[in-house]
């Protein structure tokens, strides 16, 4: 009995995200992904025209689970300060609860760090980074407009601070080098970024380009 088109598309999608956790992206091959799926190979392309394809797809699926649940939060009617707190937590309790998931997310930082890399690999995770900073930088515009935040914060820069203290916390969590998610973590990084918002100096805001 054959698989509608939609199952088919699911299995060779868990199958080359089985793959990619344990090789990675360059000893993966299509033949393992078509043996895993329990298909033929040359299905796999009626579905995805490459490995890089089949990868950025792979990681699209990842990283639409983590967008859903943060445009959520941006949307609620949650202040400003709680956004952001609830963000973290999001973000980390996403991350804590599939290290696989978290792999995948560190292969395609590798990938997007060399110059020969396959744009259909990594353009799914360098279109949520920009989707992300928007995203932040509305919520810290909120915050400002809401007098939660001070006239002189600039969002740009806020939003790329929180990307950046979020991408370091994760990679030590994905990396199992002794930070454990806990609590206290989550409850001192909110406190932490919070007031550093509330409290960054006129003259650190003056940035262009950002």
């Amino acid at each position: 009995m054959s698989r509608p088109p939609g199952k088919r598309r699911e299995q060779i999608l868990a199958a080359a995200g089985r793959a990619f956790d344990e090789y990675g992206y360059a000893r993966t091959t299509m033949e393992m992904v078509a043996e895993l799926a329990g298909v033929a190979k040359g299905s796999i392309y009626n579905y995805f025209a490459s490995k890089a394809d089949l990868f950025g797809q792979v990681l699209s699926e990842v990283l639409s689970i983590l967008e859903a649940s943060s445009l959520v939060i941006a949307g609620s009617s949650m202040g400003a300060a709680e956004k952001i707190g609830a963000l973290i937590e999001e973000i980390f309790s996403f991350i804590d609860q599939a290290e696989s998931i978290g792999r995948v997310i560190i292969e395609a930082w590798a990938l997007s760090s060399r110059q020969s890399s396959d744009d259909a690999a990594i353009a799914p995770q360098r279109e949520l980074y920009a989707r992300w900073r928007e995203l932040i930088a509305g919520i810290l515009a909120q915050g400002v407009a809401d007098g939660e935040f001070p006239e002189h914060l600039e969002p740009r820069i806020g939003s790329a601070v929180f990307m950046a203290m979020c991408d370091g916390m994760i990679i030590q969590v994905i990396l199992n080098v002794g930070l454990e998610v806990t609590p206290d973590l989550m409850s001192g990084m909110k406190r932490g970024f919070i007031a550093a918002l509330r409290n960054i100096p006129p003259e650190q805001t003056d940035i262009e380009n950002i």
